[in-house]
C-alpha cells in the first residue's frame, strides 16, 4: 500500500512539476528576446508646421455660421466629435472648460462628424453636457472634402492661431491642460 501511496505521490509531483513549467513556459514566453508585435502609432501631439490657413465653413445647429473668416483674429480650438463616444464626451467636458476659461480671447468649436438624423442624439449630447460653445454637426462624407479631410479619428483637436493657420493637432483625447498650455504658447 505505502508503494502504491508513493507512486501516487510521484505522479503528482510530476503533474505539478510539468504544470508549473508550462506555465513558466508560457508566461515567459511574453519576455523573450524576440521583437514585440508592432506597435500602433502613437497620437499624435506637436506643433505642426504652419501653411496655408485652411478655409472651412460649417453650420452650426443654432443656425450660425462656424467659419475661418469669423475665427481670425483669435486662436481657436476646434475639437472633432461624435456623440456616442465616452472619449468625445470627456472631450467636450475639456472644450467646455477652455471655453470657459479663455473666452472671449480664443474661440471653441465643437464639430460632430456624424450623419443628419442623428442631429437629435447631437442635440442631446450638447444639454446633458451643458455645452456653452457653438456645435456643429458635418457628415463624414462632407468632412472628406474640405480641409480637414485628413481627421480620421474622433476625437481630434485642432488648433489654430490667430492667422487661421494649424498651430497643433492631436489625434486622440486632448485634455483642458493640454490644450491651455499650447494656448498659452500662441498668446
Amino acid at each position: 500500500m505505502r508503494q502504491a501511496e508513493r507512486a501516487g505521490d510521484d505522479r503528482g509531483r510530476w503533474y505539478r512539476a510539468a504544470g508549473l513549467s508550462l506555465a513558466l513556459a508560457l508566461g515567459l514566453g511574453g519576455c523573450s528576446a524576440a521583437a514585440p508585435p508592432a506597435a500602433q502609432e502613437p497620437a499624435r501631439s506637436a506643433p505642426i508646421v504652419r501653411g496655408p490657413a485652411p478655409f472651412y465653413e460649417f453650420t452650426a445647429l443654432d443656425g450660425s455660421k462656424i467659419s475661418s473668416d469669423a475665427s481670425l483674429g483669435r486662436n481657436t480650438v476646434i475639437a472633432f466629435l461624435t456623440s456616442y463616444g465616452g472619449s468625445s464626451q470627456a472631450q467636450a467636458r475639456f472644450l467646455n472648460g477652455v471655453a470657459h476659461d479663455h473666452a472671449p480671447r480664443t474661440n471653441c468649436y465643437a464639430i460632430f462628424t456624424e450623419r443628419p438624423e442623428n442631429r437629435p442624439l447631437i442635440e442631446m449630447f450638447v444639454d446633458v453636457l451643458k455645452l456653452r460653445l457653438p456645435v456643429a454637426q458635418v457628415d463624414y462624407a462632407e468632412l472628406k472634402g474640405g480641409p480637414f479631410a485628413n481627421v480620421l479619428a474622433v476625437p481630434t483637436v485642432i488648433i489654430l492661431d490667430r492667422g487661421g493657420h494649424i498651430a497643433w493637432r492631436k489625434d486622440a483625447l486632448a485634455t483642458q491642460d493640454e490644450i491651455e498650455k499650447v494656448l498659452r504658447t500662441l498668446e
